[in-house]
């Protein structure tokens, strides 16, 4: 439910956007710019889309798409929102990834896939007259093995390293951890009232044995009361009775959410000497009965 409202009340829902500027933007810090650039796109999918969007937009030279599926790639590529106007786009196997990331100054990865992409193996064969690289994997889990990221000149921004950067949370994110922080508050709030809800009704029920007994005595000591005037004082005495226990089982309530509140609760336990479980075993029909 919460995961609901998210999605309908904040922007959370053009995160991916926000990661790939993000990704993106420090990358072309990291190379001095994208523009006359060559990148490696790993993947055809709906975050490839973004990325191609924003490498157009940099100014790259050259871009070269990576994908298991040559007809998934030519799919990609013929969208609309596909990379027109980069000036040369080629497709590539898997097979030619190590050619393909040898020759080009940034790579992003966003795959679908299980395991990892792009290994050790993939970046130790001719590395091209390009001493510098940057390798962006944008996946969950990742494409990219982070052992990548400890060969020298190669630089790995992965999700985790993203997180870590300065002013990287977006203001939907920001909208939805109040949201999310405000919602676990209310349901541990649920949580604990309903764990002191045995006693609260342990109490209720001593009350109304109470009650019930006082009117029993009350018939029998005047017997000239007629039952509507019975029913009056009875109706007048749950009343008090009920606006007494009110305060006592709010506050319950409301303390079993604070550190130590379930103190309180058990402090009325002991001072009215409840049974909650006697109460529960009472108002519980036997198993394989109807309600």
């Amino acid at each position: 439910r919460v995961g609901k409202r998210v999605h309908s009340e904040t922007a959370i829902d053009r995160h991916g956007a926000s990661v790939v500027s993000l990704a993106l933007d420090h990358a072309a810090g990291l190379l001095g710019g994208l523009a006359g650039r060559t990148a490696t796109l790993v993947g055809a999918g709906a975050m490839a889309g973004l990325a191609v969007a924003h490498l157009h937009a940099a100014g790259i030279a050259e871009l070269i798409v990576v994908n298991r599926t040559r007809a998934n790639a030519e799919r990609f590529l013929s969208d609309p929102t596909a990379p027109e106007g980069v000036p040369e786009v080629r497709i590539a196997g898997l097979a030619e990834l190590p050619t393909a990331i040898a020759a080009s100054d940034l790579v992003v990865a966003c795959t679908g896939a299980t395991g990892t992409v792009i290994g050790l193996t993939e970046l130790t064969g001719p590395r091209g007259d390009r001493s510098a690289k940057v390798i962006v994997d944008l996946a969950l889990p990742h494409d990219v093995d982070p052992a990548v990221g400890s060969l020298p000149n190669v630089t790995l921004l992965n999700l985790a390293a993203l997180g870590r950067l300065p002013g990287h949370h977006s203001q939907a994110e920001n909208d939805a951890a109040v949201m999310v922080d405000a919602e676990t508050s209310a349901f541990l709030a649920m949580q604990a009232a309903l764990s002191v809800e045995p006693i609260v009704v342990s109490l209720r029920a001593r009350a109304d044995g109470i009650l019930e007994e006082q009117v029993r005595r009350l018939r029998l000591k005047l017997p000239q009361l007629d039952d509507a005037a019975a029913a009056e004082v009875e109706k007048a005495m749950r009343r008090a009775m009920s606006a007494l226990l009110h305060t006592p089982t709010v506050r319950m309530k409301q303390f079993a959410a604070d550190p130590g509140g379930e103190q309180f609760a058990a402090a009325v336990q002991a001072l009215f000497d409840l049974d909650p479980a006697a109460v529960q075993a009472l108002s519980t029909p036997p198993e394989g009965t109807d309600d």
